[in-house]
């Protein structure tokens, strides 16, 4: 999104007081985008039976999307450690 900057000046009949500080860069996004995860993280893998797998897939949207995990329409099992921020999951 685009990155803005915000002050506050008042104005009355004495005319414009003095600006206040930067707000600091917000970024701005939009209100309402669709659920977006980055196909190309979502690769086949091999790994050896009892070996660590560590992924980490992009997710896009606004508000930030819920995250499901299943296994053949299974909920993920329990010894999964699975981390997941607003827009990516490890």
């Amino acid at each position: 999104g685009q990155q803005y900057e915000f002050r506050v000046r008042a104005v009355n009949k004495g005319g414009p007081g003095e600006a206040s500080d930067s707000t600091g860069p917000h970024i701005a996004r939009p209100k309402n985008a669709p659920p977006k995860i980055d196909r190309n993280y979502m690769r086949d893998i091999r790994v050896k039976a009892g070996k660590n797998v560590e992924l980490e897939v992009p997710v896009s949207g606004e508000p930030p999307p819920n995250k499901k995990f299943t296994v053949d329409g299974m909920p993920a099992p329990d010894r999964w450690l699975i981390t997941s921020e607003d827009y990516r999951i490890q």
